[in-house]
């Protein structure tokens, strides 16, 4: 009986410790998607919240390169498992921003109609609008009319993120 005891509590601790470690982990992480920058016990400076303004008139195609070489996410993003391509577009216009860069989402529809695939667009002084795919991670060349992924686009589409009144958003649910 004892030892039925001491193996509950071993195991109310164990999960205890992984909840803990796993909301430790959480909050760091998410710190950092939020401010850019891994929270320090030490800091001494304000930390925006906010992703900076950018200049995307200044910006060059060595710029964009550089952060695209240098993108650290790069390495650890797996597409599928919960991920995909809209995933990593946010994830890569966010961080952009951060860096300095302004940063676009595009939606690729193609024979169907509907948005099937996102990627990130660049603008640049030197060599105007470059296109990122962040899952197959290079620089692509995208028209309407042109076969991209072995499939014709027939539109590219700008994200943008629109305030709606509340009642507009509950009838559109409830449609």
């Amino acid at each position: 009986m004892a030892t039925k005891n001491i193996t509950k509590q071993k195991v109310t601790v164990s999960i205890v410790l992984a909840l803990v470690v796993g909301l430790l982990a959480g909050a760091w992480i998410g710190y950092y998607q939020g401010t850019g920058e891994y929270p320090s016990f030490a800091q001494t400076k304000i930390v925006a919240v906010l992703p900076p303004e950018v200049n995307t008139t200044e910006q060059t195609f060595a710029n964009v390169s550089n952060f695209i070489q240098n993108d650290i996410l790069t390495n650890t993003r797996v597409y599928g498992n919960g991920s995909n391509c809209v995933d990593f577009a946010l994830e890569v216009a966010r961080k952009a921003h951060w860096e300095g860069l302004g940063a676009e989402i595009v939606g690729i529809s193609f024979e169907s109609g509907e948005i099937e695939h996102a990627v990130i667009l660049f603008y640049t002084k030197d060599q105007e609008y470059q296109f990122y795919d962040p899952v197959t991670e290079r620089i692509v060349d995208l028209k309407v009319g042109k076969v991209y992924g072995g499939r014709r686009i027939s539109q590219l589409s700008l994200l943008q993120l629109n305030w709606i009144p509340l009642d507009e958003a509950f009838k559109k649910a409830g449609e």
